[in-house]
């Protein structure tokens, strides 16, 4: 079934009702396909997919505006071992994302894979969730936020908890300030696929 998000053409489909592929008549920065997959339910998969557009649409504009150059670490190939092998303490987890629609989706995805998950609609929030909660390992935060920004709210998690794990999402080519830098905090560019998200989560608290 194809549906349009702002002008944009999408569809998504599976082929067992378990894992969905959505894709976007939509090029990303880097000329490929707006695509990606998820193990989950159709409104996880056209939730992600939407706040893909939004994101590409949005980072499109910010080009027109200004162009930044892109500082993004990549992980290496892992093969920890699962989840399941991580202490109950380490399966807390933080999502600061301002996207409702990306939050729901990679905090539904989390849950899924067996991670304790709190969410936060901002920094402030998010920081806030932080100090209430010591027992939350690992913190999963997009860059561009309102009222405080991913990497203002890395370097306060990482002052308050400095064994915090950290993966950052960002749309948007930018470079970290030095204290974000050094630390060589993963980030994943999006939109990408989130499955990723979770094995990502899997190695750091293996």
């Amino acid at each position: 079934m194809r549906r349009i998000r702002r002008d944009v053409e999408f569809i998504v489909h599976s082929p067992d009702g378990a894992r969905w592929t959505w894709l976007a008549y939509l090029k990303t920065a880097a000329g490929e396909p707006l695509q990606g997959t998820v193990n989950g339910t159709e409104t996880v998969a056209v939730k992600l997919c939407i706040a893909a557009i939004d994101e590409a649409l949005t980072e499109k504009a910010a080009r027109h505006a200004q162009s930044k150059s892109a500082s993004v670490v990549t992980f290496a190939p892992s093969h920890g071992p699962l989840l399941a092998d991580a202490p109950l303490a380490a399966r807390h987890v933080l999502v600061a994302e301002d996207e409702t629609m990306f939050r729901d989706a990679a905090v539904e995805s989390l849950k899924n894979c067996g991670f304790h998950v709190f969410q936060a609609g901002d920094g402030e929030e998010a920081l806030a969730i932080l100090k209430a909660h010591p027992e939350i390992s690992l913190l999963v935060s997009d860059v561009r936020m309102p009222n405080m920004d991913g990497y203002a709210l890395v370097e306060q998690g990482l002052a308050l908890r400095p064994h915090l794990k950290v993966i950052l999402m960002t749309g948007y080519a930018q470079t970290p300030p030095k204290v974000v830098a050094a630390q060589e905090i993963g980030t994943l560019r999006k939109p990408f696929d989130i499955d990723v998200l979770c094995r990502r989560a899997e190695d750091l608290l293996h």
